[in-house]
């Protein structure tokens, strides 16, 4: 692999001025990048329930991930002095776009980095938000080959709002999407092996949040990640207090998320979240069906149940085990930071935003937010684009913004339609002076020149189609070249992390693809976040 690196973010976005550590920006996030000495002293006077963590994530990895320098990282926990990393994300299929492989590393690497600073134990957490039950955002991989980009699903719509965690897919439908996948990837070396590792990882009864599991254990043992399944019921039982504490100050959380959204779009130019009216943060679990919560006039109620529940009666529901509960955008980072001892979250950029709106949410349980860091992200170029950008003088930089297609639509454009030419438009008018005189000349009927004329015309007609086919002809594998190209990094302006399968990755680098790019990235030694572009 060889790496290069280009500028990151996008200039007058929230986390390019966060980035440029914008006054009215930072403002809104308790520490920065570089103050994490500050965050593991806050971190220190805190307690958590590390022994019964840690006994739940041992009991999860050996079952899904079976890792002994995961179990070493999962011991390790139990300290009191250590603190975390965490990232996370959906359990997409096949691990979901690149950009899941992407924050794993980012959480490995800032693991390390506050390790050495710190001279203190930090341990990496990739947390599975495996509560989500949107399972159309998580059910599909996009796969791009140089033929095209195929959508390969593994399951229709979720219509009872199971959580993912909570969902399980058909093995006739987890092998069906195997196979397609692995056709439309084409041959490499390591596809087979691939295909069998993929097939053998599927279990009858298997849910999302355990598939992504297992495969995030192929792609990452010996790294020492630890995975977290943030609907893991036992992990349930030990947030219920936690749970209660959001309940009970439900009222006050609505105005404290919506003063965030407000100050933060005062800062940055921006609202990253908004919630609906009178949402309560919550999700209730009742009969397996996730519902989102809303809290008006002194009760909690749903959709489904508008009649809804007391304070009370909700938390006694909690205690018994009766429902269960889940979080939202708001309150997951909360539950994160009253769970696990985080020093530092890596963020996508979006996510940045998300969390600059929380600051008075986190104070209002007396607890400060952890460092916010933008992660690194990643594209990769294949040889069929490195050639492109070479053939057509093209820059990187220029592939992101979409200048191959503008090229593509240059060449489109530049074709000479022959209606607009003058010698064409005389010919015509000789062709046509041509048979009026030989009717005349030679005394025939004018029919003889209406037929003739007509015949020329149609001649005349195919000649300029003709030449059109032609000149199209001739930039069609032009067109085709910079159309792959746009694709392998675009798609619908989309970045090629944001819908790239990761068996992208695998079938081209091999098992071992993540741990090759660990290490690459590593070598890089960047500690602020960086775009990084590896070529084959």
């Amino acid at each position: 692999m060889d790496v290069f690196c280009e500028s990151l973010p996008s200039e007058g976005t929230p986390a390019a001025l966060y980035e440029r550590r914008d006054p009215a920006v930072t403002a809104r996030y308790d520490y920065i990048p570089g103050r994490e000495n500050e965050r593991l002293a806050e971190l220190l006077t805190r307690s958590f329930k590390r022994k019964e963590l840690a006994d739940i994530l041992t009991s999860f990895h050996k079952t899904y991930f079976p890792c002994p320098a995961s179990f070493r990282q999962i011991a390790r926990l139990r300290d009191e002095e250590a603190v975390v990393v965490a990232g996370g994300q959906q359990a997409g299929l096949f691990l979901g776009p690149m950009y899941t492989v992407n924050k794993i590393i980012s959480i490995l690497l800032e693991a390390e980095l506050q390790e050495t600073k710190l001279q203190h134990p930090v341990v990496p957490v990739f947390w599975i938000a495996g509560e989500d039950h949107d399972i159309e955002e998580i059910n599909h991989a996009y796969i791009h080959h140089h033929s095209g980009v195929k959508k390969i699903k593994s399951a229709g719509s979720n219509k009872w709002k199971r959580s993912a965690s909570e969902t399980s897919i058909p093995v006739e439908e987890a092998e069906a999407a195997v196979r397609e996948a692995v056709a439309w990837l084409g041959e490499t070396k390591w596809t087979k092996q691939m295909y069998e590792e993929l097939l053998e990882s599927i279990r009858e009864g298997m849910s999302y949040t355990e598939w992504f599991a297992v495969l995030t254990g192929k792609l990452f043992a010996g790294t020492g990640l630890v995975l977290i399944d943030a609907h893991d019921p036992e992990i349930r039982k030990l947030e219920q207090e936690s749970f209660r504490r959001l309940l009970t100050h439900t009222e006050m959380l609505q105005q404290t998320a919506a003063d965030g959204a407000g100050f933060f779009q005062q800062a940055a130019g921006t609202e990253p979240i908004d919630p609906p009216d009178s949402t309560a943060h919550l999700f209730v679990h009742e009969n397996g069906i996730r519902q989102q919560l809303f809290f008006k006039g002194g009760r909690y109620f749903t959709e489904h149940n508008p009649a809804g529940w007391s304070e009370q009666e909700l938390v006694g529901m909690l205690e018994q085990q009766t429902v269960g509960m889940s979080n939202n955008v708001v309150t997951r980072p909360l539950m994160q930071d009253m769970l696990l001892p985080v020093l530092t979250f890596t963020a996508g950029a979006g996510e940045l935003a998300y969390w600059g709106t929380l600051r008075e949410s986190f104070h209002l349980f007396d607890i400060r937010m952890p460092v916010v860091k933008l992660r690194h992200s990643i594209t990769f170029l294949s040889r069929r684009t490195q050639k492109t950008m070479k053939r057509y003088d093209l820059r990187f930089e220029e592939l992101q913004s979409g200048a191959a297609m503008q090229k593509a639509e240059s060449l489109q454009v530049g074709l000479k339609s022959p209606e607009e030419d003058a010698v064409f438009s005389e010919a015509y008018e000789r062709l046509e002076a041509l048979a009026a005189h030989a009717a005349d000349a030679y005394g025939l009927r004018r029919d003889f020149n209406k037929r003739w004329a007509a015949r020329f015309h149609a001649m005349l007609h195919s000649f300029e189609e003709a030449v059109m086919a032609k000149q199209k002809e001739d930039i069609e594998a032009d067109l085709r070249r910079l159309t792959e190209a746009d694709e392998e990094i675009l798609l619908k302006g989309s970045t090629q992390e944001r819908w790239v399968s990761v068996l992208s990755l695998w079938n081209r680098y091999g098992p071992s693809a993540a741990i090759k790019l660990l290490q690459a990235l590593r070598s890089q030694q960047h500690e602020n976040p960086v775009h990084f572009v590896i070529s084959e």
